[in-house]
């Protein structure tokens, strides 16, 4: 059977029994690539085309394929009346004798024929099709990168810029721009020095790091050439040598690629201002420069990777029995994925001292964190050899992961629910903003006096207001008439406050801020009890006071949304496990590692839990990489059925992130650039409480997800993140705590442990005394028979006599140990581990197992009030009522 010539190579070639000429190859010509387009660019958008020309060269391939499919078009049929007479010419030589059996052979193969040429027509049509719809596509992506490029750019480049003007030279007194600058700049000198002084900030805060970093090498070094690490030949000895020695070698090849990437980050970052700040005489070499920079760092980026990478291969144990709790912890979760890796560019902010500031802090984070990190675990195996000999030890259980079996169990309280709500109708609520100075408010509250005795709550956060209010008035158990209520965090949504603390009924707010408590107090006495008529209309209200606004209630938790959540953050998991990279989905990863201060208890549940409401509010999957001083998943455990959030290995790559700790104004003025960004996955630093100002960002989302009328939000995600660890858990069954009502009460002197870690002062021990008055305050308002669980952060506590007296008398218990006295952050990784289960038991009680609290102006307190179930609280200092709702 004769089959049809030679096609183009876009489909299958046919078999003849005759030679044809091959017919052109019908392929799209390439799409241009940037070496084509002509010199190298001025600007971010000069080194792609226009859309102009992207529309003509659109235009253009598009006629050349039609041409093209013209042509094949009449080739195949030129071909096929070529095959038609040459199958005619040899019939007619036979048809004599095979007449009848040739024609009907003619008319098969000729019918056969023309199918199969129509099939490969249809084929190439259809290629020709495809190949169009590439083009279209590509042109639109690029059409659409070049508008988001011109949107973002910000003046990182002053080449073409028209506002350029004379400069003395290409510098300024601080830093000299390379020769291939001149000297025309964008920028005013001003704004120049600002940057160049926070990058030599920066470095030499990096360089003094990387000194302590050298010095803490050199000593773990002479312990290893002193034979410290003893190897008694067993296949364990091996491995726990071995994990010593991989750290140190791995630190050595980190310290070498950190110095190399020091380098560069000085001279890349000197041509990055000079390129964003002065006009450049070579758009060549500015262009090579940008190009090696970014080449360089990538270079680091997976020199770091692969030092990591080698050390998860040497911690593998060759034999389960010699599995260690802290090393397998290490890589508990999901590796933090490839996908999440970025090109380091520089990307702009809202203003260049940001902008430079963002990507210094990016890149130096690179530099320090995989031979720091690798430096404190070798620190921490130290101690877990040191502790390996001390089974009765809290460090033990952590570090080698053997917890003692205990027959009590811990079983958390059932609170009672605060009453916090004035009795009368007459309610007023009065905010007190940070902003406030405390004699203004000390002030407002005299004028205020003829009021309606318990019809007033002012709402405060800052100790001096407790300070200057309380010194107005006796605050409990006398009926003033104004009373406190105090909050660690400043109340954003006003109405919804309100609704929490009265729900169902009617009240004013005021901010005292804008209030004028001197001549308004008749009016405003007269609007929240005996309103007439025209009060009925807002322009009659006082500036700073209005009625409270209704609210819906809570929403039911978890809500649809956060159940489908929960499901496809589990998806994603089972793929990061398999290796594969989720189509659609985002990322954003808590990062606490060994080279960052992530605070104490207060700021880390708020970094976490407040960076979980971002993810939520964001559609991004949420996990925590958290190292220090060891990795959280020793503590605190993935709740079963609930979000698996432990990631780890987030500090041996460059994401995008953002750093935020001790930052929170820098959220609270651009809070979309977090929510709304649109890397595949966020790296995020906070020690800052973000909840307040995500939600008022994102409010229609947050009303979707159920987040918004929340007022117990941070105690719903803490209990959809975390359990106890069997460490912890162990250490909580093993607390004996006594029957019956529990008061606990949290003090903190700050100073009084500077053995253990350094902290500013914050109460005298002299203030225990009101702390105590307090919770027999508490306990005759409620008519309880309750003890007092004492925590404290020094054991000075137990030299008071008071003190001493309560615990004889069995009335008060102090259930911790001196040498469990510690600081997350502030205390050295010898004594951390020591006392990290006490602390954390010490914290759990105070949020799951007493009746009523007694805080200080701590976090740690503060935590364990909004965590924990809601309970009659109150502020040591004045025995003010605290809430503890989100807000």
């Amino acid at each position: 059977m004769l089959q049809c010539p030679a096609a183009p190579a876009a489909y299958q070639q046919p078999q003849a029994q005759f030679a044809l000429p091959t017919p052109p190859q019908w392929q799209a010509p390439p799409l241009p690539t940037a070496d084509d387009l002509g010199p190298p660019p001025k600007r971010q958008t000069d080194n792609m085309p226009t859309p102009a020309s992207i529309e003509n060269q659109k235009q253009a391939y598009a006629r050349a394929l039609d041409q093209q499919l013209e042509s094949g078009t009449r080739t195949i049929n030129e071909q096929k009346n070529q095959a038609l007479d040459i199958l005619r010419n040899a019939a007619e030589e036979k048809r004599m004798k095979y007449t009848m059996e040739l024609e009907e052979q003619l008319l098969q193969q000729e019918f056969e024929l023309d199918e199969q040429c129509h099939q490969q027509i249809m084929q190439l049509q259809q290629a020709a099709f495809q190949q169009k719809s590439q083009l279209e596509h590509q042109a639109s992506t690029l059409i659409m990168e070049f508008k988001q490029r011109q949107m973002q750019e910000v003046g990182l480049h002053c080449t073409y810029s028209a506002l350029a003007v004379e400069s003395p030279t290409p510098g300024t007194d601080e830093f000299t721009c390379p020769g291939y600058f001149r000297a025309r700049t964008c920028c005013q000198v001003s704004e120049m020095e600002r940057i160049w002084e926070k990058v030599e900030d920066m470095l030499q805060f990096i360089i003094r790091v990387l000194d302590d970093q050298g010095r803490d090498l050199q000593a773990a070094e002479e312990e290893e050439a002193a034979g410290l690490f003893h190897d008694d030949g067993s296949s364990c000895s091996k491995y726990q040598v071995q994990l010593f020695q991989s750290r140190l070698q791995g630190s050595r090849a980190a310290r070498e690629a950190t110095a190399k990437g020091l380098d560069i980050l000085q001279g890349s970052t000197m041509h990055l201002l000079c390129a964003a700040c002065f006009q450049s005489s070579s758009a060549l070499k500015l262009e090579q420069v940008d190009n090696f920079t970014q080449s360089a760092l990538l270079s680091l980026q997976d020199r770091m990777g692969a030092i990591f990478t080698e050390q998860l291969l040497q911690d593998v144990p060759p034999d389960p029995s010699c599995s260690l709790a802290y090393i397998m912890e290490l890589t508990a979760g999901s590796l933090f994925p490839a996908w999440g890796r970025f090109s380091p560019a520089l990307a702009s902010s809202s203003s260049m001292l940001q902008t430079f500031a963002a990507w210094m802090d990016r890149v130096l984070s690179l530099l320090v964190e995989v031979p720091g990190s690798l430096l404190f675990q070798h620190t921490m195996l130290k101690l877990l050899l040191f502790y390996g000999e001390r089974p009765e030890s809290d460090a033990f259980q952590l570090l080698i992961g053997q917890a003692p079996t205990s027959d009590r169990q811990h079983r958390p309280v059932q609170a009672d629910p605060p009453t916090l709500c004035p009795e009368n109708a007459a309610r007023l609520f009065l905010f007190v903003r940070q902003v406030v100075r405390p004699e203004q408010a000390a002030k407002c509250y005299r004028e205020l006096q003829a009021l309606a005795s318990s019809s007033l709550r002012w709402v405060v956060t800052n100790q001096s207001h407790v300070a200057a209010l309380s010194g107005e008035a006796t605050l409990r158990g006398q009926r003033p008439k104004v009373e406190l209520i105090w909050r660690r965090f400043e109340v954003r949504n006003l109405d919804s406050f309100v609704a929490d603390i009265c729900p169902g009924v009617p009240a004013w707010v005021a901010d005292v801020e804008a209030l004028d408590c001197h001549t308004l107090a008749g009016a405003i006495s007269r609007l929240i009890t005996s309103p007439v008529e025209q009060d009925l209309l807002p322009s009659s209200w006082p500036q700073g006071l209005r009625p409270a606004r209704p609210q819906s209630s809570p929403s039911v938790w978890p809500s649809p949304l956060i159940s489908n959540y929960v499901q496809a953050h589990a998806a994603l998991v089972r793929r990061l496990r398999e290796g594969g990279e989720p189509t659609n989905s985002k990322v954003l990863v808590y990062v606490c590692t060994a080279m960052s201060y992530c605070g104490g208890h207060g700021d880390r549940l708020n970094g976490m839990l407040s960076a979980f409401v971002v993810a939520l509010l964001s559609d991004r999957a949420f996990f925590i990489d958290s190292q220090r001083p060891v990795p959280l998943s020793m503590v605190l455990q993935p709740r079963p059925g609930g979000l698996d959030w432990r990631m780890f290995g987030s500090h041996a790559a460059l994401p995008a992130g953002f750093n935020l700790n001790d930052n929170l104004a820098a959220f609270e003025q651009n809070p979309r650039s977090v929510l709304e960004s649109q890397e595949k996955v966020i790296r995020l630093v906070s020690n800052q409480r973000l909840t307040a100002a995500a939600l008022h960002a994102s409010g229609q989302r947050a009303d979707s997800l159920g987040l918004s009328r929340q007022p117990a939000l941070h105690s719903h995600l803490f209990q959809m993140l975390f359990v106890p660890s069997p460490a912890l858990q162990a250490r909580l069954n093993a607390r004996d705590l006594p029957a019956g009502r529990r008061i606990g009460l949290h003090f903190r002197a700050g100073d009084q442990m500077p053995q253990n870690w350094k902290d500013p002062p914050r109460h005298p021990l002299s203030e225990l005394d009101e702390f105590l008055d307090c919770a027999e305050s508490l306990e005759k308002d409620y008519g309880w028979d309750a003890t007092f669980i004492l925590f404290a952060d020094t054991d000075k506590v137990l030299s008071i006599l008071r003190v001493q007296e309560l615990m004889s008398a069995g009335k008060l218990v102090w259930p911790s140990e001196p040498d469990g006295l510690v600081h997350l952050d502030r205390s050295p990784a010898t004594l951390t581990v020591r006392g990290l289960l006490q602390t954390w038991s010490d914290w759990w009680t105070l949020a799951f197992d007493v009746d009523a609290l007694v805080l200080c102006h701590s976090g740690f307190g503060a935590t364990a009030l909004e965590i924990g179930q809601r309970r009659p609280a109150v502020i040591g200092r004045g025995c003010v009522p605290a809430d503890g709702t989100t807000g």
